[in-house]
């Protein structure tokens, strides 16, 4: 019920645990447990309805619908296949379980690759998505046949109509994708390797080269992140002593961390709805500063003021449009992360004349 509470998707958590009661014959001797989210949902409908007027977990869910598309399936694909599991550890052990997905690999790497070179992107890209999305559908493919083998076992079954229904939810329902969303997909991806891996030999190296691996290639992304996010407090710091006068920011529905830093230190976001007493005021923009529309007059009479790159020898990156980095929102890029020497961030500033 709490889950339910802090992030709406976690209502199909609902028919999954439904599903596994069912399986073990347990419906009867657990149903006032399962009563519990839902009187949660009914008392949190109930506390909508006479706060706001209105039932927001039915609104939004009315609201979304259905929508597909590459710029959501592709980054789902990828997300999975590259930030959940070390992705060559997902090959080995696909290797290892059926000498078969070798030539699932071939065809579908070579098949990917081409796709994405054809549209222009760079090899070391085209590679990451080879990978990702290869180790993803092959996961896919594993998950099904380990069902197959195990005879359709209750446990087997459970996980992966767990994994299956959050699969479905985000591939058609969701509006946007971000490896933070993808959460409830991890605990079965974890449980149904580990119990695939049961059958392999070689079953304690691959534990422990996944686990170190993962280990490892966490804290590059946590580092480069965390370089990332301590930019914007470091350029609203900067502004702050080294201008005078009125500071106004672009992109009220930028990424999240340059906005929360500009109006901590009293900087005001530009929207179409200001548009007088600008002169001689600054305006700053990041690169991921969604740019909202402005009244023309205002773009006209931007002055280049300067520019402030954020740079790092880490060369991985978690978000990054150059990169085609979208770790936190897939708006930005198709892959969980990448790798560049291009800087984490540049922030412009303008003068307004």
């Amino acid at each position: 019920g709490l889950a339910v509470l802090i992030k709406f998707v976690a209502i199909i958590n609902l028919p999954i645990v439904f599903v596994w009661f069912l399986l073990n014959k347990k419906l009867k001797k657990n149903l006032i447990f399962f009563l519990v989210p839902i009187l949660f949902l009914i008392a949190w409908s109930i506390h909508n309805k006479l706060v706001y007027g209105e039932i927001q977990i039915l609104k939004k869910s009315l609201a979304v619908g259905l929508f597909f598309g590459p710029v959501k399936e592709i980054p789902l694909l990828t997300y999975i296949g590259g930030a959940f599991i070390f992705p060559l550890s997902i090959l080995w052990l696909s290797f290892k379980y059926n000498k078969v997905y070798i030539w699932f690999f071939i065809f579908f790497f070579s098949v990917v690759n081409l796709f994405f070179n054809l549209l222009g992107y760079s090899n070391l890209q085209n590679l990451f998505f080879g990978v990702f999305i290869s180790s993803s559908v092959i996961l896919i493919f594993i998950f099904a046949e380990h069902l197959k083998k195990t005879n359709f076992q209750n446990e087997v079954f459970f996980l992966v109509t767990w994994f299956f229904l959050y699969f479905l939810f985000f591939a058609s329902v969701s509006a946007i994708i971000a490896v933070r969303y993808l959460l409830p997909l991890l605990p079965p991806v974890i449980m149904l390797l580990v119990k695939i891996s049961e059958k392999v030999s070689g079953r304690k190296v691959f534990l422990m080269i996944t686990v170190t691996a993962g280990i490892i290639l966490s804290l590059f992304l946590a580092h480069s992140d965390y370089i990332l996010a301590g930019s914007y407090r470091d350029i609203a710091d900067y502004v702050k002593l080294n201008y005078i006068g009125k500071v106004f920011f672009r992109g009220d529905m930028s990424f999240r961390g340059f906005q929360y830093y500009m109006e901590k230190s009293g900087f005001i976001c530009l929207n179409e709805s200001i548009a007088d007493n600008l002169s001689g005021n600054y305006l700053i923009a990041s690169i991921f500063s969604v740019r909202t529309k402005l009244n023309p007059e205002i773009e006209k009479n931007e002055k280049f003021v300067e520019e402030k790159y954020v740079f790092t020898k880490n060369p991985f990156r978690t978000m990054s449009p150059s990169a085609n980095a979208g770790f936190h929102l897939n708006m930005y890029g198709l892959l969980p992360y990448s790798v560049s020497k291009m800087p984490l961030e540049k922030f412009t500033i303008y003068k307004i004349k």
